[in-house]
């Protein structure tokens, strides 16, 4: 029987994620589960899974050379379990060197692989012999993306669409863990409560830019607290926040969230508009189940979740705001979710068309005079400026509408006065787009 330790539950969740090409964050959580880990274990198994999925490339490059077989030649259980070693023995301090190497002999036993734990040993012994020295590739574009573990063709895209500096800022910003911000529900507490209440359970919360956003280094089950229970706080990207507030719905107001799972942004346009109400559609009932759980938590009366196809449905109610989050090619939250960076391109060739569907079919559902918001968590022009762009072409009944930011928040990047595109290293937000838009008289028959 295998052992249930953290890096065997790291091993099988790498290999479950390449497999199955599943979402990491739930890939790695049913892991830990079924390996009941205890808590330390369990942030060391998530330390080690998402390490090696944000140094994969960089980790591979190692190896190759100080193994004969390169990662291709290499089966996929010794493969990951040399990924976790190297990332222990590079980064982990904690982790004696000797333990390392040894357990993940342990590990190849442990998945029915005995015959590559002399392999694996040897490698890793030669990589401690050489005192763990590497050189980066000849050539600028092989040397980035060996440092950050980008592939080639997403070190391009990046340096053309935000220009080089901003990309290298942005590649700097994926080396780090981002941080967790919260979002105080003002129906039952204050930002200065919230502070105190976390802190009464060993959580440290400190304000941001943005009031009602907190930002907590915690790393911990937030979800656990008492303070989340008690509907206190939500948790949502500071992009997610700032997008909200770009929006600005009044009081007494009508506002569709037309792609509203997980909720986060349905969520504080409620309590952000007290008597108004919010209408939230996803395409699945499990997601909706999930908001409507979160808005009973929150005690949020005014929120209504159901069941609605954004491309397609004619049905919905007519609003003075609407909110078009699109499925997007999460290039904004690598951070969050490194596996992004290892997709084949050709997935994301066809979003802009469905963005695109997306929002004109949404902007039927607004009043003349009433605002939409487009937003991706990509940093993709394909996908923000250019969508944009083509459906004010198609539609003149919209106006583009200049945001007003915050004070504390800048741009990284030229761009129209109507949009924003967010990055990590500029305002400590996930990567992420947002599009302000006015519609100014009804559609012509012909348009509609």
């Amino acid at each position: 029987m295998k052992k249930k330790t953290a890096r065997n539950a790291a091993v099988e969740a790498l290999l479950k994620t390449d497999e199955a090409g599943g979402y990491s964050n739930l890939v790695i959580d049913r892991t830990i589960g079924a390996y009941a880990l205890s808590p330390r274990d369990a942030a060391l198994a998530a330390g080690i899974f998402y390490g090696v999925l944000e140094r994969k490339i960089t980790l591979d490059y190692i190896l190759s050379q100080y193994s004969k077989r390169s990662a291709e030649q290499t089966d996929a259980v010794t493969r990951e379990i040399l990924r976790a070693a190297l990332y222990q023995l590079l980064y982990l301090d904690r982790i004696p060197e000797s333990a390392a190497v040894n357990e993940a002999a342990e590990s190849a036993r442990a998945f029915g692989n005995a015959a590559s734990a002399g392999f694996i040993n040897g490698v890793l012994r030669a990589f401690l012999r050489g005192g763990k020295r590497f050189d980066l590739p000849k050539g600028r574009e092989a040397s980035l993306s060996v440092r950050y573990s980008l592939p080639i063709w997403l070190i391009r895209h990046f340096e053309r669409d935000c220009g080089k500096l901003t990309a290298q800022a942005y590649f700097e910003s994926l080396l780090s863990a981002p941080p967790v911000y919260l979002r105080v529900n003002p129906r039952k507490t204050t930002d200065d409560a919230l502070i105190r209440a976390l802190e009464n359970e060993g959580i440290k919360a400190e304000k941001t830019a943005l009031p009602g956003a907190l930002i907590t280094q915690t790393q911990g089950d937030l979800s656990a607290c008492e303070a989340f229970l008690g509907g206190l706080f939500h948790i949502e990207d500071l992009s997610s926040q700032l997008a909200c507030t770009l929006l600005a719905p009044l009081g007494g107001a009508v506002l569709t969230d037309v792609c509203s799972a997980p909720g986060g942004k349905a969520f504080t346009l409620a309590e952000m508009m007290e008597q108004g109400t919010v209408y939230a559609h996803d395409l699945y009932p499990q997601k909706i189940r999930l908001i409507e759980a979160g808005a009973e938590r929150l005690g949020l009366t005014n929120l209504k979740a159901s069941v609605r196809d954004a491309r397609t449905s004619r049905e919905g109610e007519t609003s003075d705001f609407v909110l078009c989050d699109v499925p997007c090619s999460g290039l904004g939250v690598l951070r969050r979710k490194p596996e992004i960076r290892y997709k084949d391109p050709i997935e994301f060739r066809d979003l802009p068309n469905l963005q695109l569907s997306i929002l004109e079919n949404s902007a039927r559902l607004l009043k003349p005079g009433g605002h939409m918001m487009y937003s991706t968590c990509t940093i993709s022009k394909r996908e923000n400026g250019a969508v944009v762009a083509k459906f004010l072409e198609k539609h003149p009944e919209f106006a583009p509408e200049a945001l007003k930011l915050p004070p504390g928040f800048t741009r990284a990047i030229e761009e129209p006065a109507h949009e924003f595109t967010m990055f990590p290293h500029e305002n400590g937000t996930d990567g992420f787009f947002a599009a302000k838009l006015r519609k100014i008289k009804e559609a012509e028959p012909s348009e509609r």
